[in-house]
């Protein structure tokens, strides 16, 4: 649902309410046309200033130059290409503008743009993608010449956009049917799992059972009589036994000889020689300190400054929205020579005038 309402005082065929109207409409339709992924950005919002620019006259609509925009473009078109440079920022290469000039972006690039870098530069990207459009549309079908190179530039773009959202739909309907037969082989698995875990712990309790069948049935053994104590003898003096008559005493043990230290020769009678010096003993080397870590240096926060909205490119809000959108854009500018377009397009559009 789209809605609106009329601020204007009159209701004339030029009401900027309606141009405003038939602009977003556009968005609203290519919306249900193609799918999840917008249209580059020139594509999308120069269509929209397209059909803006479009005027009911005598039951039917005709499209016109839209006027916000013939004034913006031209002014760019006098200024000339805008400079820039590709930098690194953030991991990822960028355009960096130079827009002092107040010109316009060469059209290699402004078909590259995606929404975010389209939109850092809005009054002259929308003049530029509404000429670019309205200059395919309207100028190119009626020169032959233009027509055989440039007149599939736009149904190419469409049509391999539709097809390649079409082809990432199926994907990711492939995928849920993929991924909701592993949760179901996953959920077979577990429930598997659970009635494996069910039968052994009812084989562990039928063995239980089986065991205590068997205590009950097994006889009780019969009591075990207590040990008398053994007597205690009172405590006096020990008699050795007295051997029994005509028995023979045992012998009394020998005592063993005491062990000498062994004899060695005399040393003479005088002073007693001087020891010999005891080798020097070489020093052990030295135990080398544990090693102390080099201590890290505390991690500071990077000088990289903070990115620059004004130049850096946005991620793609789907998954695949940049490889459908690169098919897309290869496929309708592939054999295009984009410097004999942007100067066909530079000469005509400087020459546009608004029509009443």
């Amino acid at each position: 649902e789209l809605v609106f309402y009329d601020a204007s005082p009159k209701r004339e065929a030029d009401d900027n309410t309606l141009a405003v109207l038939y602009h977003e409409a556009f968005h609203q339709y290519i919306y249900y046309s193609v799918g999840k992924v917008a249209p580059h950005s020139w594509f999308n919002e120069g269509h929209g200033d397209y059909y803006a620019g479009a005027r009911y006259v005598d039951r039917k609509f005709v499209i016109r130059p839209f006027a916000w925009r013939v004034p913006v473009l031209k002014a760019a078109l006098t200024a000339g290409p805008c400079a820039f440079e590709v930098v690194q920022q953030n991991h990822e290469m960028v355009r960096k503008w130079d827009r002092t000039s107040k010109g316009y972006s060469p059209l290699a690039q402004l078909v590259e743009m995606d929404q975010r870098e389209y939109y850092t530069y809005p009054s002259v990207s929308y003049a530029q993608g509404w000429g670019l459009v309205y200059f395919l549309r309207e100028i190119v079908p009626k020169n032959a010449k233009w027509n055989a190179k440039w007149g599939k530039i736009l149904p190419i773009y469409f049509d391999t956009l539709k097809a390649e959202v079409k082809k990432v739909e199926a994907e990711e309907a492939a995928a849920i049917v993929q991924a909701a037969e592993a949760r179901k082989a996953k959920a077979a698995e577990a429930a598997k799992a659970v009635e494996a875990a069910k039968a052994a712990e009812a084989a562990k309790a039928a063995e239980a059972a089986k065991a205590a069948e068997a205590a009950k049935a097994k006889p009780p053994a019969p009591p075990t009589a207590p040990s008398a104590p053994a007597p205690v003898t009172p405590p006096g003096p020990t008699v050795e036994p007295t051997p029994p008559p005509g028995a023979v005493a045992p012998p009394t043990p020998i005592p063993a000889p005491p062990v000498l230290p062994p004899v060695g020769p005399t040393p003479p009678e005088g002073p007693a020689p001087t020891p010999a010096p005891a080798p020097p003993v070489a020093p052990s080397p030295a135990t080398p300190p544990p090693a102390t870590p080099p201590t890290t240096p505390p991690t500071t926060p990077s000088d990289t400054p903070p990115p620059d909205i004004g130049m850096a490119m946005t991620a793609s809000k789907y998954s695949n929205s940049e490889r459908v959108l690169n098919k897309a854009l290869r496929a309708a500018f592939e054999c295009v020579d984009m410097a004999e377009l942007e100067t066909a397009w530079r000469e005509t559009m400087s020459k546009v005038n608004l029509k009443k």
